[in-house]
């Protein structure tokens, strides 16, 4: 059982943990029961839930990563969907934003003899959202598509 003063630590937490995360810190076998919690004890869940990642880069890496993502990248914004994406030869270069920002890198169709393998790093929803509040000032080529991401 959820008390009020832990709901209410949760509900602080949603700003830089998904509820996955949140279930894990606080022990709890389910979203739902985090849920119900927050509705039990009148926290608006959806409020709540829909809060951004948030990360600790310095401006020199936010810059850096904002360059990768207007060179590289892709952002998909829908009402009902986003992420970013970058998919590059470098393996290393996603490793390392993979450690920075979390998400998930996953191989593309095999290339020609000619050609190297690719890699796409993505990132989704709420993670991309906080991504994307960070590196929006250095974007140049994609800031229009992020600030309308980051309106949804």
């Amino acid at each position: 059982m959820i008390n009020k003063k832990t709901a209410k630590q949760m509900v602080k937490d949603c700003s830089y943990l998904t509820l996955k995360e949140i279930a894990i810190k606080y022990d709890v076998p389910t979203y739902q029961t985090i849920q119900r919690a927050f509705k039990k004890y009148g926290f608006n869940p959806k409020r709540s839930i829909e809060r951004i990642h948030i990360y600790n880069l310095t401006k020199t890496e936010s810059a850096y990563i904002a360059g990768i993502i207007d060179g590289e990248g892709y952002i998909k914004c829908s009402l009902i969907y986003g992420k970013v994406d970058v998919s590059n030869t470098s393996i290393e270069l996603l490793e390392w934003l993979k450690s920075k920002l979390g998400g998930s890198i996953c191989k593309k169709s095999i290339p020609k003899p000619t050609q190297h393998q690719a890699y796409t790093w993505q990132l989704s929803k709420i993670r991309a959202k906080g991504l994307l509040k960070l590196v929006s000032p250095y974007l140049i080529a994609k800031k229009e598509t992020a600030i309308k991401f980051l309106n949804l």
